[in-house]
């Protein structure tokens, strides 16, 4: 195994462990069937299946994976027998370590006289060794991070990311950041809420540091010690659990002025599959684990910082020619959980810049390789592995920042450092997944990589094999599978609630509505929204007495003619309820109050749940004016772009009247505000 780290780590990688019984060894031990049960609908052994999977995994599972007559679930995912486990496991001396449900073996740690009596059950249908040492692979990365002190002159403070903490401030994590365009999804609110994402590394002590505090931390799981501590414990190396804890900072942490990480908000769960006392096979059998473990949980995204590759033993060191894809451990397992609908990330690694350095799982048919670039976003960084693998695939897949990436820093709960590996490029990749997903559910993990693929930017003059498609542009890669609809935000402006949401589109749109359903009414009702004096933002203010004093739920579908989407939405696509609380501000953390509309349509809704939100005129207007002796009139089209604008001086309680026809396109539907002094009029014109 290979973790992707520092000098300082790498030595221990090379220091040797004793088990305390020299005649003790892990083994694996293949099982020949799942037992007699039947495996049909409505059977025990169905049912146990079913019951091993939360409801997001077969949620997700079904953007990939036909029912038929089943549950997204096979015989695969069932559980080991039972009565076979009970049997070796009472072996005196035999202890059983992990149980791999896809590929249907234990693992076991005994000596060779209980293996032999377990390869005789009649169910077992093989049983081989695991534990042969792992040679730490090379690094021209040789030097200790930086330090970045927490100084007296700068303020970090910790904000909780469930309410309106305004615009975020990057500081030393400005670049990273906007390297991918980052800050412009942020500033929306966009943050990878609901979308659930887990890191495989050396362990996690993401208590300790006031950026992480409140991350949400929803499973964590320790293949190592086989507990549910993945943060350092007795027994472990001193600070194994550093460099996992630095890696979940990139994505997870947040301290405004110092440390923002990609996405703040994304649900996320920590698997400690590194043992840095040593380096045996069955890092690769912890990691396996794992990932069937956060694949049952509903994980959506896996990120791992690790590699595998030669071994000591020359009869069963991995050849480059094993490096094709499909035959490393760790490539299957990935390659498993991609086929189940989770998207797949690790590191290129640090072996560059020869040629054909890349191991597993970085070599997998089905994972997304990342690649390191320096902080100017074109250059690739000597150390950064290179392709292609055995298969002649060409990876790595993407790149991202991997020198001067700033972390957060243990043994200081507000001091942050600077990383370097393609360690720390990956989890950028991986933040940049969970906002993708937060947005749109209900895309799988090949129209996810492909988005990213095209979405991706780099110079001539490096290669796919040094590269990949090079450097993703986040937003860019989202708007190219339909509008991107931001979380519904919310304030009281006088008897009104302002209610918001950010719609940005690669074609015009057609129509957005509000989906809402108002107190203890089931019924929906459907309100037309219409783009803003501010950009991207669409709004439209509901009368208080709608709500009958009570918290109302929607959603925003929108249609652009090419594209038809509703947000919030579930892996399906299809509208999810969501909370607007009543009378109560609610703006979403990273929005600038200064960017939301100073004014909207105020909304009225019929009992055939049509919108009278807006008055349609095909060209001429006539308006009754107060006293102001001015009337500005202001055109927009659907996206918010302005076709006209002009002040037009009029006399006293005289009537307006204005051709709206010699301004507008030949078709199309235009939004126009008519101000008068105190007093404004939004209409809609349709030709």
């Amino acid at each position: 195994m290979k973790v992707w780290f520092t000098s300082f780590v790498l030595c221990f990688l090379c220091m040797p462990f004793v088990h305390s019984s020299a005649q003790e060894h892990t083994w694996r031990v293949y099982m020949k069937d799942k037992g007699n049960e039947p495996f049909v609908k409505g059977s025990a052994l169905y049912k146990n299946t079913l019951d091993l999977h939360s409801q997001k995994s077969l949620e997700r599972r079904s953007k990939v994976l036909k029912s038929g007559d089943s549950d997204f679930i096979t015989i695969e995912d069932a559980p080991i027998y039972k009565p076979y486990i009970d049997q070796i496991s009472s072996l005196p001396g035999c202890t059983i370590l992990l149980k791999l449900r896809w590929r249907n073996y234990i693992i076991v740690r005994c000596d060779s006289t209980v293996a032999s009596k377990i390869e005789t059950f009649p169910f077992v249908h093989k049983l081989e060794k695991t534990n042969k040492r792992v040679i730490a692979q090379s690094t021209t990365l040789t030097n200790f991070y930086q330090f970045i002190n927490n100084s007296s002159e700068r303020t970090f403070g910790t904000v909780s990311l469930s309410g309106n903490c305004g615009t975020f401030r990057y500081g030393f994590s400005d670049t990273q950041n906007r390297m991918l365009g980052i800050p412009d999804l942020h500033s929306l609110g966009i943050l990878g809420e609901n979308s659930l994402l887990a890191f495989f590394d050396t362990g996690f002590r993401w208590k300790s540091h006031a950026s992480l505090w409140n991350s949400k931390v929803e499973g964590e799981y320790d293949f190592v010690m086989l507990d549910s501590i993945t943060a350092n414990q007795e027994g472990d190396r001193e600070n194994q659990d550093e460099h996992g804890t630095l890696v979940m900072s990139t994505v997870g942490g947040f301290q405004q002025d110092s440390l923002v990480g990609v996405a703040p908000n994304a649900t996320l769960y920590l698997a400690k599959t590194e043992d840095i006392r040593s380096e045996t096979r069955m890092e690769e059998e912890n990691y396996s684990a794992a990932v069937e473990w956060a694949e049952s949980s509903g994980v959506d995204i896996i990120s791992s910082s690790l590699s595998y590759g030669r071994l000591d033993s020359t009869d069963e060191t991995y050849s480059y020619n094993e490096m094709d894809g499909s035959f490393p451990i760790t490539s299957r397992a990935v390659n498993d959980a991609v086929k189940r609908g989770v998207v797949c990330i690790t590191a290129a690694g640090n072996s560059g810049p020869r040629d054909s350095t890349i191991s597993s799982p970085g070599d997998a048919d089905s994972v997304i390789t990342i690649a390191g670039v320096a902080p100017d976003g074109i250059s690739v960084i000597g150390f950064s592995s290179r392709g292609p693998t055995a298969s002649k695939v060409l990876k790595p897949d993407l790149a991202a920042q991997c020198v001067q990436v700033v972390t957060m820093r243990l043994g200081d709960s507000t001091a942050i450092r600077f990383g370097s590996g393609t360690s720390f490029a990956t989890p950028l990749i991986a933040g940049c997944v969970a906002l993708m997903l937060s947005q749109y559910p209900e895309l799988t993990p090949w129209q996810i990589r492909n988005s990213l693929f095209r979405s991706a930017e780099k110079a001539d003059t490096f290669s796919h094999k040094d590269i990949g498609y090079g450097v993703p542009k986040i937003k860019k890669a989202m708007l190219e599978n339909g509008p991107l609809i931001t979380r519904i935000s919310s304030y009281p402006v006088g008897h009104y609630m302002r209610v918001i949401a950010g719609i940005v589109s690669n074609t015009p749109i057609t129509s957005a509505q509000l989906i809402i359903k108002f107190g203890d009414v089931t019924e929906e009702n459907k309100i037309t929204l219409l783009p803003t004096d501010k950009k991207p933002y669409y709004a439209i203010d509901i009368p208080l007495d709608d709500f009958n004093g009570k918290d109302a739920l929607a959603y925003i579908s929108v249609n652009s003619g090419t594209f038809k989407r509703s947000f919030p939405c579930n892996y399906n696509g299809e509208g999810i309820f969501t909370p607007i609380p009543f009378n109560k501000e609610d703006i979403r953390c990273g929005i600038s109050r200064d960017s939301l509309p100073t004014i909207a349509v105020i909304a009225s809704v019929n009992e055939n749940n049509t919108s009278k939100t807006m008055e349609y005129f095909n060209g001429l207007l006539q308006l009754d004016l107060g006293d102001s002796p001015n009337v500005e009139t202001i055109v927009y089209d659907v996206l918010g772009n302005l076709i006209y604008r002009k002040e037009f001086g009029v006399q006293s309680n005289q009537k307006f009247t204005f051709d709206f026809t010699p301004i507008l396109p030949q078709s199309g539907t235009f939004y126009a505000i008519i101000k008068n002094g105190i007093h404004v009029k939004r209409i809609a014109l349709r030709r």
